[in-house]
C-alpha cells in the first residue's frame, strides 16, 4: 500500500470540517424553524440567499 501524502490528508481534514459546518447550519435552521414559527420566512429566504 503506498504511503499517503500529507497534502491528502490537510484535505481529507478540510473536508471533514467543511461537512460538520454544513451540519451545523442545518441545525441551527432546523432549531430556528422549531422554535420560533414567525421566522420560518425569514430562515428560509437567508438559506436559499446562501445557496
Amino acid at each position: 500500500m503506498p504511503q499517503m501524502s500529507p497534502m491528502y490528508w490537510l484535505l481529507l481534514i478540510f473536508y471533514f470540517i467543511f461537512t460538520l459546518l454544513l451540519m451545523m447550519v442545518f441545525i441551527y435552521f432546523f432549531y430556528l424553524n422549531m422554535s420560533n414559527k414567525c421566522s420560518v420566512n425569514l430562515s428560509n429566504y437567508q438559506f436559499s440567499w446562501m445557496w
